[in-house]
């Protein structure tokens, strides 16, 4: 037994040595003084396009919603007095560039009428009336996803309507973007969920097929309220690629007890995407890993945490390359480190990041532009903005995107950042868990590597693949997104066997007439795409 005894020793003490106590500052005081009120949501977004995030927060009881400008020196200034000035009790509030005009929009859910509005630029902001997309009925989450991949994002909300003694009827609703704020129901209701109260959505490409999947989280009603028929249980929906999804849950993934977030997480560096659910119940938060073949739920008793949890915002707060977690708790906030892909999490919560404050959405920000995250917090009674000043050697990398093809915002895009032998992997999101819209920009800690050896980006609707090489680390990354490749090589008008003797003849090389998705090399990738075009113009 003794061998035994000195290894757990030796990887506990190992575990203690990588768990370095975090140095976070309270600046709300000094930075964002006007950010208060009983809030719910938290929004990043360089509204303005200045190159740094502005943050909006929505409150329930205190007062109207707040735009809060970044001034570029630490600092923000409250933007009030314009329509964004909304108080019909906020949930969650998502940036995004829903007409692809370069800069970006917002969607405010709310108990009443739900917000739609368009930047016009300068400043300046007008509202999109869609009675449809209005009507929620208490509505609580959003999020967006081109999920027929034609170059507009989509707009899913979530709706609580059955809940509460005078229940709306209102179920979760999908619409399609057919162009430049024209939106059209999703016909079918198979994600629609009447029977369920709607609380946090998340958007990915969980099973790696080129289309967005969705899962959602359900909670249940008041205590006083009959609940009759209502189902609480989760949802997975996969996209079928032809318009049409599937709930395919499987038992482990229904966790019927009181959801409220959800997110998709790459948490083990494995290259593909887990799911981690939240619960306001005493039960615990659930971890499920993604093994390629479904989901095995894991036992990580500081993720689960006893529940009481409402939002959980994933973010690597220290750069050591090993993606980290905040969870917004009903009666003590918590920040757990991931130890090597999440062999183990450490509560290394310090200071105020632990104030029983009833923490509502949250989210990781650089807003200060220093190259590690920086955390808000919305809560019932003091809102709250961390600065990141930990003391750490550790290097990073952001990555911004702007599509071309794709949606401008790049939603759906992924992006694999290579380092030795650590690839992490990330996946661009407008709107996420209960009440936090995290920034479009991706943040990457890349612990003592110097030199990014590989980036790859996969593009959400041209399936372009971008590849960089040797990328000099703590600089902020601008990728637009390529143009694609054209099957018909020789210019015949049409695709043919002309065309696959010419890219044989370049296989293996870097030349761009055979590299028709613009990953650097003439491969199978390159093949594919001539083949889904033969016999066309």
């Amino acid at each position: 037994m003794r061998p035994m005894f000195i290894s757990i020793i030796a990887l506990c003490l190992a575990m203690a040595a990588q768990a370095q106590t975090p140095a976070f500052t309270n600046v709300t005081s000094t930075t964002l003084a006007d950010a208060t009120g009983h809030s719910r949501g938290v929004a990043w977004g360089d509204y303005d396009g200045d190159g740094d995030l502005d943050i909006y927060v929505t409150n329930w009881t205190g007062g109207p919603n707040r735009l809060h400008q970044n001034n570029g020196d630490g600092t923000f200034t409250w933007i009030n007095g314009t329509i964004l000035d909304d108080s019909s009790f906020g949930g969650i509030a998502t940036w995004v560039d829903m007409d692809n005009d370069g800069d970006l929009d917002l969607f405010v859910t709310n108990s009443g009428a739900n917000r739609m509005y368009r930047n016009e630029g300068g400043g300046s902001f007008s509202e999109i009336l869609i009675a449809a997309i209005q009507d929620g009925g208490l509505t609580r989450s959003a999020a967006w996803a081109d999920v027929d991949l034609n170059g507009f994002v989509d707009l899913y909300f979530s709706v609580a309507g059955i809940a509460g003694p005078a229940p709306t009827g209102k179920v979760n609703k999908l619409f399609l973007t057919l162009g430049p704020t024209v939106f059209f129901p999703y016909a079918p209701d198979t994600l629609e969920l009447p029977l369920q109260i709607g609380r946090g959505v998340a958007w990915a490409d969980y099973d790696l097929d080129g289309d967005m999947d969705l899962y959602v989280a359900n909670g249940g009603p008041p205590a006083s309220y009959n609940e009759g028929d209502i189902d609480h249980s989760n949802a997975l929906f996969r996209n079928n690629g032809d318009g049409t999804f599937s709930n395919i849950t499987p038992p482990e993934l229904e966790h019927d007890n009181d959801s409220r977030s959800a997110t998709w997480v790459d948490y083990d560096n494995d290259g593909d995407f887990d799911l981690f659910v939240t619960t306001v119940s005493t039960s615990n938060n659930m971890l499920f890993r993604n093994t390629g073949d479904g989901f095995v739920a894991t036992n990580h008793p500081e993720l689960g945490a006893g529940g009481r949890t409402r939002d959980a915002s994933w973010g690597d707060h220290n750069n050591d390359g090993y993606i980290d977690v905040y969870l917004s708790r009903v009666d003590d906030n918590r920040l757990l480190q991931n130890v090597n892909g999440g062999f183990a999490f450490i509560n290394v919560t310090s200071g105020q990041l632990g104030n029983a404050a009833n923490g509502r959405g949250v989210a990781w920000a650089d807003f200060d532009d220093d190259g590690d995250l920086d955390l808000f917090n919305a809560t019932t009674s003091a809102n709250t903005l961390f600065r990141n000043d930990t003391e750490t050697t550790n290097h990073w990398l952001k990555v911004r995107l702007e599509g071309v093809s794709s949606n401008r915002s790049a939603v759906g895009a992924r992006i694999k950042v290579t380092t030795g032998d650590m690839t992490q992997m990330r996946q661009v999101t407008a709107g996420e868990g209960y009440m936090s819209c995290p920034p479009l920009e991706q943040h990457f800690g890349l612990g003592q590597a110097e030199i990014v050896d590989r980036i790859e980006i996969i593009w959400p609707s041209s399936s372009i693949v971008q590849i960089f090489e040797d990328v000099p680390a703590d600089q902020v990354l601008i990728v637009v997104e390529a143009a694609q490749g054209t099957a018909d090589i020789n210019g015949d008008g049409l695709v043919n066997g002309a065309d696959l003797a010419t890219l044989l003849s370049l296989w293996g090389s870097s030349s761009p007439e055979g590299d028709l998705t613009n990953d650097g090399v003439v491969n199978g990738a390159d093949l594919a795409v001539l083949l889904a075009n033969w016999g066309g113009a």
